[in-house]
């Protein structure tokens, strides 16, 4: 008796037994569809890009689109492709106007870092980097270009979603703060107008540069604000790179207002890289 490592067949579409579509190929564009039976049932999928076609189902003349991974679920299949590089992402972010931006760093054509720096000429969406580059050094760079999250691979579909969520959640607030109104986290509420915080609504006294660290921590809610830009924005550019002040002003903030300093629930150390404030 032999095992079956695979399906001879994935389905795509399946209504019932006598209407389903299914691909004989583990890559979307290796072959034409077909009826579970074996008939022939092709369906072509096409898209245009920047005015060039793909095709990203089926056989036909148009160049491939790549598929990157392709997992079958009890109730659906999900494939991931992908296309373009750095000219084609900076056009398409400045005619499309996405809300997230989600930016692998090898990219066909140049550097995803590069891409960065040229959106944030023009765009503040929210950029997550995803990369098999693991080292503090490379976080810290994308970071400081502008990127609000970091995903090293590899990683699931479930964590990028949750990081996603965050960052919407970020915007919503980003919004509120532009407008004066109150923003809260678990408890922790600042009034950016009145300049006051408070902790489960008891008045929080935080000393000028303690108030400031907290301004930009809920201005970036569920991002991680890295050690040299927290330097700049509090101490100025010519501060240098002692991080002892910074250690301590984020330590007497926490005394304030962690139940447990030691084990922060608002402010996260990111080890090698800045903090975040938690957003749940």
């Amino acid at each position: 008796m032999s095992t079956l490592d695979r399906l001879p067949a994935l389905p795509l579409i399946v209504n019932d037994p006598y209407f389903s579509v299914w691909m004989p190929a583990d890559i979307l564009t290796a072959a034409n569809t077909m009826h579970w039976t074996g008939a022939p049932k092709p369906i072509v999928g096409q898209l245009i890009v920047d005015g060039k076609p793909y095709t990203y189902l089926g056989r036909n003349k148009y160049p491939a689109m790549e598929t990157r991974a392709l997992r079958v679920t009890p109730t659906h299949t999900i494939s991931t492709l992908t296309a373009g590089g750095v000219e084609e992402a900076v056009r398409k972010m400045r005619s499309k106007k996405p809300d997230i931006m989600v930016l692998d760093l090898g990219l066909p054509d140049g550097d995803g870092l590069d891409l960065i720096r040229r959106v944030r000429k023009f765009s503040n969406i929210p950029i997550i980097v995803v990369s098999a580059r693991d080292k503090e050094e490379d976080k810290i760079e994308a970071l400081d270009r502008g990127a609000e999250d970091y995903i090293t691979k590899p990683f699931s579909e479930s964590e990028l979603m949750a990081r996603i969520r965050v960052l919407r959640r970020h915007l919503i607030r980003e919004e509120r703060s532009r407008t004066g109104a109150e923003v809260s986290v678990r408890g922790l509420k600042i009034n950016f107008d009145a300049k006051e915080v408070t902790l489960d609504g008891n008045p929080l006294h935080v000393t000028p540069l303690e108030y400031q660290l907290l301004e930009l921590l809920f201005h970036n809610i569920g991002k991680v604000i890295t050690t040299r830009t927290l330097l700049d924005e509090l101490y100025g550019v010519s501060y240098g790179d002692n991080t002892q002040s910074l250690r301590t002003l984020m330590a007497g903030l926490r005394r304030k207002i962690e139940k447990v300093p030691g084990k922060p629930q608002y402010i996260v150390t990111e080890i090698g890289v800045g903090y975040r404030l938690k957003d749940e």
